[in-house]
C-alpha cells in the first residue's frame, strides 16, 4: 500500500495475519506479508543499507517476509523497505531490503479474489506471467515510452511504421523527425491522433481502423494521457472508461468494488485522473484484475498452458510477446507458496492449499531443512487430456519428480530424439515447467491409477499440435497455375541478401515445415543471409552457424538500423563501470559463489545501446537464439561472446561475456571482471559470438 493511500485514507494495510506467529509475539504486526525475490533466489537484509559496516544477512528465497513500506530509505537511488519478520526464522535480522527484491503478491491475490478468479492454477499462473511481463514484476505501473529510434522501430508499432512510410513518401527523414520527440510525444504518436498528420500537413494513411480509434483516443494528447498503466498496463481511453465504470458500479448493498477493496468512501475517477492507476498499487492491481475478468477470463476455460499463454497475449497485446511471457511463466518461482499463504494465512511455506483443477503429489521424504532455510512447498500437477508428445532432445532424462536435482534422475533411462510419450499432466516447480508422462514403472500414481514419471517440458512438443502459423505451407496453386513455365516454379537463387527475423522463428532442415524437421529456434532480430527463395513462401537461409528453411513471412530483408556510436559507447561504459561488482552473483552463507547471472549482465549492457532489454534464462539459450559466427577473429565491439562451460547443479548453462574491443571481454566470474579473451580458460571454452537480442551494435 502506497504512503499516499495510507495518508489519505487513514487505513491500515490489509494484512493476512499468521495468527500463531502474531500470538507468540503478543503484538499486532505492521506491514504486509510479501514474496521475497521470486527470481533471484536470495534476499539481503541490512540493518542500515547506507553503511558498508552494518550487520547484514542473505537468506535463500523464495520465501515470505513481512514488509512495512511506510518505513523506507533511499540509498544511491535505490529504494529499501523495512523487513520486520521472516516466518520460521525467529532470530532473523530485522532491517532493510531492496524494494525491487520483494513482490507484493498480497495486492495481486486480493484483487483476484475481489474480482472472482484465480482458483484455476493455469489461469492464475498465466495471469501472473502477463503482469510480470507488462509491469516488470510490479516494479513499474506506468508504461515507459522513452524508446530509442532502433527500439521503437523494432517494436513495429502500426502507427509509427505508417508514419515512417509517409515521411519517406513525402520527402521527410523520419529519423530526424523522431529525434525531436520526447517520451510524451512518442506515446501520442504510438497511440494518438497526432500520428495522422505529418509536420508538412500531409495526411498519413493509418488504415481504415487505426490504433487510436481502436483505443478510443480521439482527442489531442489522449495517447500520452491514456498510455499503459497498472499491473497489466491497460491502454487507451476506451479501456479507462470501461474500468472506471466497473470500479464504481454499486452492488445490491450500494457499495462499489473500489470502496470494498480500498475501504474508501465515494467514487474514483481514473478517466479524469488516469495517473491513479499507476500511482496507487491497490488500484493498479484491481484495475488489471477487472480487465482480465472482462476480457480474458472466459477464454481460459479448458485450455492447456501453451494455448492459454498464446490466447492471453492475443487479447492483452495483439499477439506480441508470446516467447517473453513464456519465459515469465517458466520463472514463477515461489508464487504457489505466496498464493497458499494468502489462502491459508500460514506464511511459513509449509501449508499447501488446494487449487482447481489440480492433484497434489507428495515428493519423496527428504532430510528436514536447517532452521535458516524455508520449507519448500509441495508442487501441484495439473491434469491434462492424454496427448502424444514427441521428444526433441537427443537424450532426455526421465525423473521421479519434477525437479532438476540429479537425485531425481532415473539412472539408465533416457528418451531418444523423436521418441513418442503420453503426457497426462504438467506443473511448474522451482521456475521450470515439467510434463507428467505415462510410465509402467513410474514412481508416481494419480487418482485414476496411472503410473507416471516426469520430463522437462522444454524438450517435448505435441504430435497432434496444429503447426504454427509461420510453419504452415501455403495451399497448392490451382490447376491452371501449373501451365506456368517451369522456371517460375523452381526455387530462386539469391546472392547473399541480408535479412533478420521479426519473431522467434523455427529453422527447419528441409522445405517441409513440420515440427519433426525443426533444428533450432532463431531468436527475434536474428541476422541471416538469404540464399534461396521457394515458390511456396520460404527462404533458405544461412545463420552463420548452419543452413535451413524458414517462413519468408517473418523475415525482413535488409539490415537493422545502425546503433549510434553514442549508444554503443553508453553500453561499453556501463560494462566497464560494472567491473568489480558482485550484483550478478548469488553466494551461499559462506560467501562462495553458487550461481552467476552472466546473461543478465550482458542483457543489461546491451540495453544501454538498444533501449530495450533482451534476456533469456541462460547463456546457452541466448547462444541458441542469437549466436552468429564461430570466427574468433571477427568479433565486433559490443558483441556477446558465448562459451561452453562445465555443468552447474547438474545443468549446462553455458557462459557469455560482453566484448569491449582490443581483445577484451567483460564477464561475470564470481564478480564482474575485465579480461583478455585469449586468457579466459577453464571451465570456459569459446564457442561463438553474436548480438544480444539479435540487433547489431557496430
Amino acid at each position: 500500500m502506497s504512503e499516499l493511500l495510507e495518508k489519505e485514507s487513514g487505513l491500515q494495510p490489509q494484512v493476512k495475519s499468521n495468527k500463531a506467529l502474531d500470538d507468540a509475539k503478543g503484538e499486532q504486526k505492521a506491514g504486509v506479508m510479501m514474496l521475497a525475490n521470486p527470481s533471484d533466489n536470495k534476499l539481503t537484509v541490512s540493518e542500515d543499507p547506507a553503511s558498508k559496516s552494518a550487520k547484514k544477512h542473505t537468506y535463500t528465497t523464495p520465501m515470505m517476509v513481512r514488509v512495512d513500506e511506510s518505513d523506507a530509505k533511499t540509498v544511491n537511488s535505490l529504494k529499501y523497505v523495512h523487513v520486520t519478520e521472516i516466518p520460521g526464522q525467529p532470530d532473523a535480522l530485522t532491517g532493510y531490503a531492496r524494494k525491487s527484491s520483494i513482490r507484493n503478491t498480497d495486492a495481486i491475490f486480493r484483487a483476484m479474489d475481489a474480482v472472482g478468479f484465480g482458483e484455476n492454477k493455469i489461469e492464475r499462473d498465466v495471469y501472473l506471467a502477463n503482469i510480470n511481463l507488462e509491469s516488470t514484476k510490479g516494479t513499474t505501473y506506468k508504461e515507459n515510452t522513452g524508446y530509442s529510434y532502433a527500439g521503437i522501430r523494432a517494436q513495429k508499432f502500426s502507427q509509427i511504421e505508417a508514419y515512417a512510410a509517409a515521411c519517406t513518401k513525402h520527402g521527410l527523414d523520419f529519423k530526424t523527425e523522431f529525434s525531436k520527440w520526447d517520451s510524451n510525444k512518442k506515446a501520442n504518436m504510438m497511440y494518438g491522433v497526432e500520428a495522422a498528420t505529418l509536420p508538412n500537413g500531409q495526411a498519413v494513411n493509418l488504415g481504415s481502423y487505426p490504433k487510436y480509434k481502436q483505443l478510443g483516443n480521439t482527442s489531442a494528447n489522449d495517447g500520452n494521457r491514456y498510455r499503459g498503466r497498472g499491473a497489466i498496463q491497460i491502454t487507451g481511453k476506451k479501456n479507462y472508461i470501461a474500468r472506471n465504470e466497473e470500479l464504481n458500479k454499486p452492488d445490491e448493498n450500494g457499495q462499489s468494488i473500489y470502496q470494498k477493496f480500498t475501504g474508501k468512501a465515494g467514487k474514483i475517477d481514473i478517466v479524469s485522473k488516469p495517473e491513479l492507476v499507476s500511482d496507487d498499487e491497490n488500484v493498479a492491481n484491481l484495475v488489471s484484475a477487472l480487465y482480465w475478468k472482462k476480457n480474458v477470463h472466459d477464454s481460459m476455460a479448458g485450455k492447456n498452458v501453451e494455448s492459454a499463454l498464446k490466447t492471453s497475449r492475443k487479447i492483452v497485446n495483439s499477439g506480441s510477446g508470446v516467447s517473453l511471457v513464456k519465459t515469465q511463466y517458466n520463472n514463477l518461482n515461489g508464487y504457489d507458496m505466496a498464493y497458499n499463504a494468502h489462502k491459508t494465512g500460514d506464511y511459513t511455506g509449509k501449508t499447501q492449499a488446494a487449487t482447481t483443477p489440480a492433484t497434489t503429489q507428495t515428493p519423496a521424504a527428504t532430510t528436514p531443512a536447517a532452521a535458516t532455510t524455508p520449507a519448500t512447498p509441495a508442487y501441484t500437477m495439473t491434469p491434462m487430456a492424454q496427448t502424444q508428445y514427441t521428444v526433441t532432445a537427443n537424450a532426455l532424462n526421465v525423473r521421479t519428480a519434477p525437479d532438476a536435482d540429479t537425485t531425481k534422475t532415473l539412472s539408465g533411462k533416457q528418451l531418444k530424439n523423436k521418441e513418442s510419450v503420453t503426457v497426462i499432466g504438467s506443473c511448474v516447480n522451482k521456475g521450470i515447467k515439467w510434463y507428467a508422462i505415462l510410465d509402467s514403472n513410474g514412481a508416481n500414481t494419480d487418482g485414476s491409477g496411472n503410473s507416471f514419471n516426469w520430463i522437462s517440458a522444454k524438450y517435448a512438443v505435441p504430435v497432434t499440435e496444429t503447426p504454427k502459423k509461420e510453419e504452415t505451407k501455403k495451399e497448392e496453386k490451382p490447376v491452371e497455375a501449373k501451365e506456368e513455365k517451369a522456371e517460375n516454379q523452381a526455387p530462386k537463387t539469391v546472392s547473399g541478401e541480408k535479412g533478420y527475423t521479426t519473431t522467434d522463428l523455427n529453422l527447419h532442415s528441409s522445405a517441409e515445415l513440420v515440427h519433426t524437421n525443426i533444428t533450432r529456434t532463431l531468436g527475434i532480430n536474428k541476422t541471416v543471409i538469404i540464399t534461396e527463395e521457394t515458390p511456396d513462401g520460404l527462404y533458405k537461409v544461412n545463420t552463420g552457424m548452419e543452413e535451413g528453411y524458414v517462413s519468408a513471412k517473418f523475415i525482413t530483408k535488409g539490415e537493422h538500423n545502425a546503433i549510434s556510436p553514442e549508444k554503443l559507447q553508453a553500453a561499453l561504459s556501463f560494462a566497464k563501470g560494472k567491473v568489480g561488482s558482485d550484483s550478478y552473483c548469488v553466494r551461499d552463507a559462506n560467501g562462495k559463489a553458487k550461481m552467476t547471472y552472466c546473461q543478465g549482465f550482458v542483457a543489461d549492457c546491451a540495453e544501454k545501446a538498444l533501449g530495450k532489454r533482451y534476456s533469456v534464462g541462460s547463456a546457452k539459450e541466448a547462444r541458441g537464439l542469437w549466436g552468429q559466427s564461430a570466427d574468433k577473429s571477427t568479433i565486433p565491439v559490443g558483441a556477446a561472446v558465448y562459451f561452453d562451460s562445465s555443468t552447474t547443479n547438474g545443468k549446462l548453462y553455458g557462459h557469455v561475456g560482453f566484448y569491449i574491443g582490443d581483445g577484451e571481454v567483460c564477464h561475470v566470474n564470481g564478480h564482474v571482471i575485465r579480461q583478455k579473451l585469449d586468457a579466459i580458460g577453464s571451465p570456459f571454452t569459446f564457442n561463438c559470438w553474436g548480438w544480444n537480442g539479435g540487433i547489431p551494435m557496430s
